[in-house]
């Protein structure tokens, strides 16, 4: 017959997690413990490693550098797909020359902006 734990037996990091009137055999004790000891220590880890500044600025850097401002404020703004007009480039100039030949005012404001969003993607 197997043997049996009760709730004060238990570790006390597993405490919470069991009610009192649990009684389990020792073979799912074993495995039920092994897995969120598993689990508390791979979160643990997990959680350590992300708040890193370091990997926090990697992945934002990666995740920003990844946006096509260019495609997304003409599209947004304008309801253009800048791939198709001009060079097909998604670029500032590709923006202001696209932008001039629909004759549009602020043609030079968007291009700048678009510059400057692509800038601050590579800082």
């Amino acid at each position: 017959m197997a043997r049996s734990f009760k709730h004060s037996q238990y570790p006390k990091i597993f405490k919470p997690l069991y009610p009192n009137n649990l009684t389990l055999s020792l073979k799912k004790q074993h495995v039920i413990m092994i897995a969120i000891l598993f689990e508390r220590v791979f979160m643990e880890s997990v959680l350590n490693f992300l708040t890193n500044i370091n990997v926090i600025f990697t992945l934002l850097g990666y995740l920003i550098g990844g946006i096509p401002f260019g495609y997304a404020l003409m599209k947004i703004f304008y309801g253009m797909d800048i791939t198709k007009i001009g060079s097909g480039g998604i670029g500032a100039t590709n923006v202001l020359r696209a932008l001039q030949s629909k004759g549009v005012s602020n043609a030079k404001q968007m291009a700048l902006l678009v510059l400057i969003l692509d800038l601050f993607k590579g800082m």
